[in-house]
């Protein structure tokens, strides 16, 4: 009984098999075109700039002191902490009586050997007029004894006359030359007398300057870094006093990377913000940068001065300073948003049409050139009137089918990176 139940179950299921129609097929799966915003690719020029930090502080700072000790005998009533002096204030004066004294004796010793040349030249010109005497007698001797000399050659010589003529002559010759000898002596006396007064000006000079030595002044214009010391105090030679600050030139150490660090040049212009100065932005320049880059960070040092600031007694803290490098000049410039990446090679999604006249995003391989933080110069890869996607990205893969929605601006704003 069972067995027959089963065998005409089967027979039933075959028989609905066979007599049920088939299902309708299911339709094919079709992808959904995605609505992108683009923008036309073309050439233009990027301004750029870049934002780095760093410390802020004064271009001019100097630690006074003396080279000399003694009592504080003077000093400046406007001195206090925070003051504000000239360059070549005197600030404070150290008992110099000694140095006075030495001095005043050696203006003395300079008086006596300007007396001493005084009356070596007056011997010397002396001297002079005594040679020419004497020059002039030994001429009249000579031309004497001459006239002698020809008498007797004409048979009417007198033997005493004669001699008498030349011995005048040897006198006159012996007096011409102690004369030319003692102007000789006169200019080796002249000569002394000028070393004497030379070495007496030059004591005198070395007694002003020490007598300076105890006056202490400010090298430049500035505020003072320190109360004034107490009237009376013993000041060690070399004891550090007063630290005057230039606060009027100021100058900024910032950071940026090797290759920002290339493409700025000594010289460029900067605009810098600091809260030690006030809101605003302070004009500057960069005057140098550190000869190789720091191990670490692979940053190079950037020297910027700021001329005619004045920041009331604050001169250093934080800083930020806006630099500018050379602009990108007729590039193709891409945000770096706009950029995919599959493995490594930077790729750029573009508005193709396919064959059959659908419209696809198409994938371009990229050659990149300089960068900025404002964007990517593309040196190979797209053309000037490509339409290039730039959102939504992660919505498509290369091949997926689009529908050109929002044109947008072509230009590139600028950035500014931060260090």
């Amino acid at each position: 009984m069972g067995l027959l139940l089963t065998i005409g179950g089967l027979a039933a299921a075959r028989w609905i098999a066979a007599t049920t129609p088939p299902p309708p097929p299911a339709p094919p799966h079709v992808t959904p075109a995605v609505v992108v915003r683009w923008r036309p690719v073309a050439r233009q020029t990027l301004t750029r700039q870049i934002l780095a930090h760093g410390n802020l502080q004064p271009k001019r700072a100097a630690t006074l002191g003396l080279s000399v000790g003694g009592e504080l005998a003077w000093v400046w009533d406007g001195w206090r902490l925070g003051a504000r002096v000239g360059a070549g204030q005197e600030l404070l004066v150290l008992d110099s009586k000694g140095a006075e004294a030495e001095l005043e004796r050696l203006k003395a010793v300079l008086l006596g050997a300007g007396a001493q040349l005084a009356l070596a030249e007056e011997a010397h010109g002396g001297a002079v007029i005594l040679e020419a005497l004497a020059r002039e007698a030994r001429d009249l001797a000579l031309a004497e004894e001459l006239r002698w000399d020809g008498l007797a050659e004409q048979g009417q010589d007198v033997p005493t006359a004669h001699d008498m003529a030349r011995s005048r002559t040897v006198v006159a010759r012996t007096a011409w030359s102690e004369a030319h000898l003692a102007i000789r002596s006169r200019e080796l006396g002249i000569a002394a007398a000028r070393a004497g007064l030379t070495q007496a000006e030059a004591g005198v000079a070395s007694a002003e300057v020490a007598l300076q030595k105890h006056t202490l002044r400010a090298p430049f214009a500035g505020v003072l870094g320190a109360d004034a010391p107490a009237l009376g105090s013993w000041i060690a030679p070399g004891q550090p006093l007063i630290e005057v600050v230039d606060d009027g030139s100021l100058r900024m150490l910032a950071f940026v990377s090797e290759a920002e660090a290339a493409e700025i040049a000594i010289g460029a212009k900067a605009q810098v913000q600091a809260g030690v100065l006030g809101l605003g932005d302070y004009p500057g320049r960069v005057v140098g940068r550190s000869p190789r880059a720091d191990a670490g960070s692979r940053n190079v040092g950037l020297l910027i001065e700021l001329d005619g600031i004045s920041a009331g007694g604050m001169v250093s803290g934080f800083a930020s300073v806006s630099l500018e490098l050379p602009p990108f000049e007729e590039a193709l410039i891409l945000r770096r948003s706009e950029l995919i990446w599959q493995q490594g090679t930077p790729l750029a999604l573009v508005i193709e049409q396919a064959e059959n006249g659908t419209l696809v995003a198409g994938a371009r391989s990229l050659t990149l050139g300089r960068s900025s933080s404002g964007g990517l110069e593309v040196l190979a890869g797209l053309e000037p009137g490509d339409r290039l996607i730039v959102s939504p990205l992660a919505a498509l893969s290369p091949g997926s089918l689009v529908l050109a929605g929002e044109e947008v601006e072509a230009q590139v704003s600028t950035g500014q990176g931060a260090h």
